[in-house]
């Protein structure tokens, strides 16, 4: 999740940050894992925000031919 975050932030939408953000199986403390949405909903707004941005930013200053 830090290196999406960090990803987004300068800019690097790249195929390592979607790997990054793959993962299947977490074993959690109980007490993180019942607060783990709540942890971790608006890091993943953010991440999505950020490389959406990025995207848009990118498309936009492609020069068309």
């Amino acid at each position: 999740m830090v290196y999406v975050l960090y990803a987004g932030l300068v800019g690097r939408s790249d195929p390592r940050a979607a790997l990054a953000g793959a993962v299947t199986d977490l074993y959690l403390p109980a007490s993180f894992a019942h607060n783990f949405p709540a942890i971790h909903v608006p890091l993943i707004a953010a991440a999505v925000f950020l490389h959406a941005r990025n995207a848009r930013h990118r498309r936009f200053q492609t020069p068309r031919p």
